[in-house]
């Protein structure tokens, strides 16, 4: 005997629906997505979301992408946010070592309370090798180093010259540490320690009275040079006399680090090329 089974319409929308897009608390799921969640209700009834709108959606894309504060994640994971932050698993040493084998393998991340530090899997599953992940290896005994390669004059009224810093002789700091905001002036970035040395390199004096050159972070002297000529000829030299500082950035802003030069009394005098001029930041943590 033969059964005959009857489809309900209601079955057959429902066996569609699974297999289609679904929203939750939104019309309008975003078109590339498989599940479209709305947290905040406030996406529109037809049309893409704004940003704002975005930024309490979470959605499941046909590739089985995640995106979180964004309807059209560019990556396997996408989370966007102008106000919060990634949270990776938070433990301590004991909870990290009791990761079962099988859940560990290379490149995973976890935060460890016990060191404050990032740590990531740099062995393989069956061997962890947790590894620090830290910034100050990335900075320490960094340098950039300004050379001369202008001549500038140097005159007799106050502050007289603020000695330009040319290209770069050498650089090898991660960008972001220190950064020149204009031709005369570094930016020092919060949370290290810097070492400044300046040579003043030759100097031409056109008379026998000095010159003062003040190395200032903001408007304060932190260090001050006074160049006299060797002789009462013109066109003497000094001997290279040098400046040297350590600035903490322990503030939340940027430092700003200049050097300014006066001619005491007298004609002028000038930096040359002969033995340059160099002004060199070292980071030291």
């Amino acid at each position: 005997m033969k059964k005959k089974f009857l489809i309900s319409p209601l079955l057959l929308t429902l066996s569609i629906s699974v297999f289609s897009q679904i929203g939750i608390d939104t019309q309008s799921p975003a078109p590339s997505s498989v599940l479209h969640v709305d947290g905040g209700k406030d996406n529109p009834s037809s049309g893409l979301p704004s940003s704002a709108m975005q930024s309490n959606d979470v959605v499941i894309t046909n590739e089985g992408w995640l995106g979180a504060g964004t309807i059209s994640p560019q990556g396997v994971v996408d989370l966007k946010s102008n106000s919060l932050g990634f949270i990776p698993p938070r433990m301590t040493t004991i909870q990290r070592n009791g990761i079962p084998t099988g859940n560990r393998p290379p490149g995973s991340l976890v935060y460890n309370t016990d060191t404050n530090y990032f740590q990531i899997n740099a062995g393989t599953d069956a061997v962890p090798v947790w590894k620090n992940l830290d910034i100050t290896s990335l900075t320490i005994n960094r340098t950039v180093l300004y050379q001369k390669g202008t001549v500038q004059n140097v005159g007799t009224s106050p502050t007289d010259l603020t000695f330009n810093l040319d290209a770069p002789l050498f650089n090898n700091i991660p960008n972001g540490y220190i950064t020149k905001i204009n031709s005369t002036t570094l930016g020092l970035a919060p949370g290290k320690t810097y070492k400044i040395d300046v040579d003043m390199g030759k100097v031409e004096f056109s008379d026998a009275n000095e010159m003062s050159c003040n190395l200032m972070e903001d408007n304060t002297v932190i260090g001050t040079a006074s160049l006299l000529p060797s002789n009462y000829s013109l066109n003497n030299w000094n001997n290279s006399p040098i400046i040297t500082a350590y600035i903490n950035n322990n503030l939340s802003v940027v430092k700003k680090v200049s050097i300014k030069c006066t001619k005491v009394t007298g004609n002028s005098a000038s930096f040359t090329l002969d033995i340059p001029a160099k002004f060199c930041v070292t980071i030291m943590n």
